[in-house]
């Protein structure tokens, strides 16, 4: 059971897809292509959202072992637990820099005997980014955000992961003096 979109997309780079049986992201929100193809063919099924799972399906399922992000309730863990499902919290989301996040490969690597080829992802990104360290910067201003259903308008803070996405390509953050020092978003 996988309950956070980043984790199954590294889980997915390293080709350890069918590792996932359920998720708590419906079908139509993912987009990842394998995953959309697993779940379509039976192979992953969506149990609820993070905080209404199908604790039934989850029993039937068998299931070992829970990634949950930081979003990871405490009666959620409590039904998991009472369940006898171990828990992994994933803090990839508390990373500072692009990288970092990157490298949370390395422990599900660990979880799936892929140490070589997780080494090998990370790698590939480190030498990505490395190369556009000597590039001269783009002419491009770039701003980064998200409205809500209920009209609320988020932008990434200047030290978010995001907006340092947009520095490593060589662009410049529009919103560079927002939440200096943090990461997130701003209302």
């Amino acid at each position: 059971l996988v309950s956070s979109n980043p984790t199954v997309s590294l889980i997915n780079a390293l080709g350890e897809l069918d590792a996932v049986s359920m998720t708590t992201t419906d079908t139509d929100a993912w987009y990842i292509d394998e995953v959309k193809s697993a779940m379509a063919e039976g192979k992953i099924s969506y149990i609820g959202d993070g905080q209404e799972l199908d604790y039934e399906a989850i029993a039937a399922g068998g299931v070992q072992l829970a990634v949950f992000s930081q979003m990871l309730t405490e009666d959620v863990a409590a039904q998991l637990e009472n369940l006898g499902v171990n828990i992994l919290v994933d803090h990839a989301s508390a990373e500072e820099h692009p990288l970092a996040r990157v490298e949370w490969m390395k422990l599900y690597g660990a979880l799936f005997n892929g140490e070589e080829e997780a080494d090998r992802l990370v790698g590939e990104q480190d030498e990505l980014v490395g190369s556009l360290a000597g590039q001269a910067p783009i002419d491009k201003t770039v701003s980064i955000f998200y409205i809500t259903s209920s009209g609320s308008l988020y932008v990434r803070n200047a030290d978010d992961y995001m907006a340092k996405m947009v520095g490593l390509a060589g662009g410049k953050y529009a919103h560079a003096d927002l939440g200096a020092g943090k990461s997130g978003t701003t209302k």
